[in-house]
């Protein structure tokens, strides 16, 4: 009989370690509701630098429900002694080197994936052209202290943002510690489109041409009619060819 009872104790013993394991297990394990990727093709070795830095700073970031993030103030002073280095960036329409820059894919790669995720969207500001690492409407243009990137975390539950580069891919997801059942879709709708002048393209060939975009979303919940809603609209300058080889972040 002692030793039914003992085998007994044992079975219930390891029941309730796989019962707390299990639970242990799955509140640490994450699930995501939206990725973006960009390619860093093409980009300088000291954009590359600044761009690592950025992710590792922000990856594992924590929002919690209601929470407003910041670009800006995720990561932190944006100067030489943090680490950052001077490379191209837009500034004043124009490609200069500066202090971190580079960040603005950082800030259009997360942009996305904030979209995507259905996540409100606070701030965000377009570049004067349009850039190579995402779609026309699909940029959010970062400087240091001037241009913030900021979303609300309007889940019932807290949000961890990560970012990491695998190979030549920059990737941000928006995951949880629960699964969610809604998801977004984005369209871009080109209104206009804007050439060069002839004085811009003299004595010369190719260059990019701007536009005019509209920025829908869709949220699509279960048991919830699809949710559509105007995110932007902007307007991008079209670029000469002399601004061609390095045109945005």
């Amino acid at each position: 009989m002692k030793k039914i009872i003992f085998a007994f104790i044992i079975i219930l013993a390891l029941a309730i370690s796989s019962i707390w394991f299990f639970k242990l297990w799955s509140d640490s394990r994450e699930y995501d509701i939206a990725a973006f990727t960009t390619s860093l093709s093409g980009r300088s070795f000291r954009q590359i630098h600044n761009i690592k830095l950025a992710a590792s700073k922000l990856d594992g970031y924590t929002i919690d429900t209601g929470q407003i993030f910041s670009l800006q103030k995720a990561l932190g002073d944006i100067t030489k002694e943090s680490g950052f280095h001077e490379a191209p960036s837009i500034v004043g329409g124009k490609v200069v080197d500066s202090t971190g820059g580079g960040l603005c894919q950082v800030s259009s790669t997360i942009y996305n994936a904030s979209l995507l995720a259905g996540l409100e969207i606070i701030e965000r500001h377009p570049h004067l052209f349009t850039v190579r690492s995402v779609g026309p409407g699909r940029d959010a243009a970062f400087a240091n202290g001037s241009c913030d990137l900021k979303f609300k975390n309007n889940y019932s539950t807290a949000v961890k943002l990560r970012v990491y580069i695998t190979g030549e891919r920059l990737i941000a997801k928006i995951t949880s510690f629960i699964k969610t059942d809604s998801k977004a879709e984005v369209n871009c709708e080109i209104l206009q489109t804007y050439e060069p002048s002839e004085k811009e393209a003299a004595n010369s060939s190719g260059g990019i041409n701007g536009c005019r975009v509209r920025v829908f979303r869709t949220i699509y919940s279960d048991g919830k009619e699809p949710v559509t809603e105007k995110i932007s609209e902007d307007t991008y300058r079209p670029v000469s060819p002399k601004g061609f080889i390095l045109q945005g972040q």
